[in-house]
């Protein structure tokens, strides 16, 4: 089922942007991976001690030795290479088709699922990191909004995620209980050429207090994305109106916010999130 090929030093084996076709597993040598300047921001750089001589307008983002293997996504999923790769040294790998490996976990349909549930599981470890800053922008906290609650809502609340190429992202007339912000890729109605692109998605129906998604969107490309769930918010502000109540509380948001904000500012624009936001 692999056949064994070989690579001299310099040699081009993978190109970004290309159609995956093949995976391969390195018998021995070693094998660079480059990404042009413009997508850099969106892929993971490992820590490598390694340091490989690019070509101007390419960002090195990993090195990998023998007993490591690449291409696997463009076999598993509809989306073409993120980086290219080529031979730092003289290379030995062996190489699976795609078709073979799509055969071969299509024997067991479960196991073509798996296989895509943990490598989106993988990756999704290595999304680009949504800041404090990017999700302040998102429009649903006022200014002086108490920092404190903002980065537990940030660290409590938002979940990364990747979201297969032509996969229905929403349901129209279903609960709003999330929202995005896509950091790489597109969504659009079925029947529209119109595409929704990086940045906050959804928000506008909540500001709007819609209940529902007043359409069904797919992605058009994969999407990277950082979600942010909407009733895990809810419930983390109810927790902190709590202990806001409880003066013996550990966690005394007030105190914190009146260091904070001595002229009370946050806890006015605490407020206003939770009187327009929460019910309690």
């Amino acid at each position: 089922y692999q056949r064994r090929v070989h690579g001299g030093q310099g040699e081009a084996i993978l190109y970004e942007g290309h159609e995956g076709d093949c995976m391969y597993f390195i018998a021995r040598g070693r094998v660079a991976f480059t990404v042009s300047e413009a997508n850099a921001k969106y892929v993971h750089k490992s820590d490598m001690k390694d340091r490989v001589q690019v070509s101007p307008g390419e960002v090195l983002v990993d090195v990998l030795t023998s007993g490591k293997y690449f291409g696997e996504r463009g076999c598993i999923f509809i989306e073409r290479h993120r980086c290219s790769a080529f031979a730092v040294t003289t290379v030995q790998a062996w190489k699976l088709s795609k078709r073979i490996l799509v055969e071969f976990l299509m024997a067991k349909p479960q196991w073509f699922l798996q296989a895509k549930a943990a490598l989106n599981a993988r990756d999704e470890l290595f999304l680009t990191v949504l800041t404090i800053e990017d999700l302040q922008s998102c429009g649903l906290f006022p200014k002086n909004f108490p920092t404190k609650v903002l980065q537990d809502i940030h660290s409590q609340c938002l979940k990364p995620a990747i979201i297969e190429a032509t996969s229905i992202v929403h349901h129209q007339n279903r609960h709003i209980d999330h929202i995005y912000y896509i950091i790489k890729g597109f969504i659009k109605q079925p029947a529209s050429r119109n595409r929704v692109g990086p940045g906050w998605y959804g928000i506008n129906y909540i500001l709007e207090k819609e209940k529902q998604w007043p359409q069904t969107m797919i992605s058009t490309t994969r999407i990277d994305c950082w979600i942010l769930y909407l009733d895990q918010m809810r419930e983390l502000v109810r927790g902190v109106i709590q202990d806001m109540a409880n003066d013996t509380s550990p966690t005394n948001y007030r105190n914190t916010h009146k260091r904070d904000n001595s002229d009370n500012k946050g806890a006015v624009a605490f407020n206003y999130f939770k009187c327009t936001y929460v019910k309690c």
